[in-house]
């Protein structure tokens, strides 16, 4: 029998929480964000400085194991116009309606929540629009999206695309409670995190970790000194 996607990330997470490489990081995550800040954490965006850092795979992680913690509701929301993936993981369909056709047709993203397989998990994909896509989500819409969502879940993590030179992905960030970065090593140069995280503090970005992917050696020094 052909396992789904979703039941393959199920039994990842699952093992990886059994002591298999980078499980610590998912928890050190769900602890130091969502445990000990008294919920001040509530929408957490995760983000990368470069493409193909595995952002999808840390935002899937991290709200599988929030809900297996008992942390829940959790929604983990597709806000990667760039590469959106969520609905193809999830919903096993390529394009799954979500926030962009409930931007377009004026309805409720209420309509396009879908549960997972995991207790306590929902998905919201991105949505498909031939003539649209995601030139055209506004910041403003997407801050109405965070208010009649919250109300709903104990924890909202938004997948986004990377932060270089995307001024709207930086945007969508400020709009969330903490924004966690994910480093693949040797594809980041420390100039750039260092200009990245300056143009973070500049539109209000709360940048509450990072994330060394796709690796277990620690984060080099020159890096860390800017996050």
């Amino acid at each position: 029998m052909i396992k789904s996607a979703a039941d393959k990330l199920k039994n990842s997470t699952k093992r990886n929480n059994q002591g298999r490489p980078g499980s610590h990081v998912i928890d050190s995550l769900v602890w130091g964000i969502f445990k000990t800040q008294d919920n001040a954490i509530k929408t957490l965006g995760v983000t990368s400085c470069a493409p193909g850092a595995g952002v999808t795979t840390i935002a899937c992680n991290l709200a599988v194991r929030l809900a297996e913690q008992g942390l829940g509701p959790v929604l983990l929301v597709d806000l990667n116009f760039l590469s959106p993936r969520l609905g193809r993981i999830f919903c096993k369909k390529t394009r799954a309606p979500g926030i962009l056709d409930s931007l377009n047709n004026g309805t409720s993203v209420r309509e396009h929540i879908t549960p997972s397989q995991i207790a306590g998990l929902s998905v919201l994909p991105f949505g498909y629009d031939a003539s649209q896509r995601g030139a055209d989500v506004v910041p403003l819409g997407i801050n109405t999206l965070i208010d009649e969502l919250t109300p709903d879940y104990k924890a909202i993590i938004f997948d986004l695309p990377m932060l270089d030179d995307n001024p709207k992905a930086m945007y969508f960030a400020s709009f969330m409670d903490g924004t966690v970065l994910v480093i693949e090593p040797g594809k980041v140069q420390t100039h750039l995190v260092a200009q990245l995280r300056k143009q973070m503090d500049n539109v209000g970005v709360n940048l509450v970790g990072s994330v060394m992917n796709k690796t277990q050696q620690d984060m080099p020094d020159l890096i860390s000194r800017f996050l």
